[in-house]
C-alpha cells in the first residue's frame, strides 16, 4: 500500500502502520464497493466504500501481503470530486476506537537525475527533479536518509514546483484539511522506463491524523507559476471539515462530516458538498446524502427525503442539476422566472410560489433535469 496515494491505518494509537490488503488468489479481504459515480459536462465524481477488516501486517517489508485482523473494522469512504478545473480527495473513516491514520501523496516527475552504476552496484541513486516546501519552508528531501519518514512541518499547504514534458515549469499546490504533522520520506519508484537509470527515488507525503473518526478534504490544484494562484483556508465547522478556496472572483466551499453542517453561511445535512459562488450567486453545487442546501438563507435544494446525491450547474438559461434518489420525492429550488421543468429530456409538471419551483418526481434511479428559465 506505501507505494499507492491512499490510506495507512494503525490497530491502535501508537502501533504500526498498515494499508488495507487485498487479498488472495481466492479471497478479497477487503471488498471495495464502487457506490457511485457520474459524469456531466460541468462535474465529474466518484465515490467508493470499503468495510476495512485487515491492514497489512508488515508494510515495510517483503511480507506486506501478510493481513492482521483489525480489534475494530473501520469504514472508509474516498470521493474524488472533478469539477473540471482541479480535483478535489475527500477521505471519511469511521470507527470505534483512537488510532493513527496517514494519508500519503507520492510526488513526482518525467524530470529525473538517472540512477547509474548496476543492478548489483549501484553508485548513485537517482531522484526525480523536484522544489519540495511545506508551508513556504523549503524541504531539501534528496539529502534525507533513504526510507525514512522526516517531520517537515505542520499545517495544511504543500507547493511542488517541477517541469512539464514541454520544459515548462508547473506547480501543484496541495491543501489538506484538518491541519496536520506533515512528513517528507524519500522512497523508490520507476520512471518511464524499466532499466536502473529509471529507478529513482521521489518524496512521500504523509498528513498524520490521530482520532475515531477522520473527515479529510485534499485540494489538488496545479498551475503555471506567475499564474492565479488564489488562496485556500480551513473553516472551523462542527461535526465535520471545511475548506474555501478562493480563486478568479469564485468561491469554493467544500465540506464533509456527520449531521448538520453550518459555515460561511451555508446549512446543510449534507454528508460531503462542493459548492461553488460567484458575487454571491450559485454556480456550480454536488451533494452527497442530502436532504437540505441553505445559503445565506435561501434554500437552494430542499428534498421531502434524502437523496444519494445532487450535481447541479447554474446557467444564465437554466439550471441543469442531477439528481440519484429511491422513491417518490418532492423537489423545491430556488428559481425565478421558470417557464418549463424538463425530467429526462420531457416536459413535467411544476408549481412556483414565491421565486421557487416546486416538483414532486419519482426518483426510482438518477435522472436529469432542466429548469429554463423564461
Amino acid at each position: 500500500a506505501k507505494g499507492h496515494n491512499t490510506i495507512m491505518i494503525s490497530n491502535k494509537a501508537g502501533g504500526h502502520m498498515g494499508g488495507p490488503v487485498k487479498g488472495d488468489f481466492a479471497h478479497y479481504y477487503n471488498p471495495i464497493t464502487l457506490r457511485n459515480s457520474l459524469v456531466r459536462p460541468y462535474f465529474e465524481f466518484v465515490e467508493a466504500v470499503m468495510d476495512w477488516r485487515y491492514i497489512e501486517s508488515s508494510p515495510e517489508g517483503e511480507n506486506y501481503h501478510v493481513r492482521e485482523l483489525l480489534d475494530n473494522p473501520v469504514q472508509w469512504h474516498r470521493v474524488v470530486l472533478y469539477p473540471k478545473d482541479y480535483f478535489v480527495v475527500v477521505d471519511i473513516l469511521n470507527g470505534s476506537q483512537v488510532r493513527d491514520v496517514d494519508t500519503l501523496f507520492h510526488l513526482s516527475s518525467l524530470n529525473i537525475v538517472e540512477s547509474r552504476g548496476s543492478s548489483y552496484n549501484v553508485t548513485y541513486k537517482g531522484h526525480v527533479i523536484g522544489e519540495l516546501s511545506v508551508e513556504d519552508v523549503p524541504v531539501n528531501w534528496t539529502l534525507q536518509p533513504y526510507g525514512e519518514e522526516v517531520q517537515a512541518g505542520a499545517g495544511n499547504t504543500v507547493t511542488w514546483i517541477t517541469q512539464n514534458i514541454s520544459g515548462m515549469p508547473v506547480e501543484l499546490r496541495i491543501f489538506s484539511a484538518p491541519a496536520s504533522n506533515i512528513t517528507v520520506e524519500r522512497f523508490w519508484c520507476r520512471i518511464a522506463g524499466y532499466s536502473l537509470a529509471n529507478e529513482v527515488t521521489h518524496p512521500i507525503l504523509r498528513f498524520k491524523f490521530r482520532g475515531s473518526a477522520m473527515n479529510r478534504i485534499t485540494v489538488l490544484y496545479s498551475r503555471f507559476p506567475g499564474g492565479e494562484s488564489g488562496f485556500m483556508v480551513e473553516l472551523p465547522v462542527e461535526n465535520g471539515t471545511a475548506v474555501k478556496f478562493v480563486r478568479d472572483g469564485e468561491e469554493d466551499l467544500i465540506c464533509a462530516g456527520n449531521g448538520t453542517l453550518e459555515v460561511d453561511g451555508l446549512r446543510t445535512d449534507s454528508n460531503i458538498i462542493f459548492y461553488r459562488s460567484l458575487m454571491g450567486e450559485p454556480k456550480l453545487l454536488t451533494a452527497f446524502r442530502t436532504s437540505r442546501i441553505i445559503k445565506d438563507g435561501v434554500e437552494v435544494f430542499v428534498f421531502s427525503k434524502r437523496v444519494e446525491f445532487l450535481s447541479a450547474t447554474f446557467e444564465a438559461d437554466a439550471i441543469r442539476f442531477t439528481v440519484k434518489g429511491e422513491s417518490e420525492t418532492a423537489i423545491k429550488l430556488y428559481a425565478p422566472n421558470v417557464r418549463e421543468v424538463r425530467m429526462d429530456g420531457k416536459p413535467i409538471t411544476f408549481e412556483t410560489v414565491d421565486g421557487y419551483v416546486l416538483l414532486r418526481v419519482n426518483l426510482s434511479s438518477i435522472h436529469d433535469f432542466e429548469v429554463i428559465k423564461g
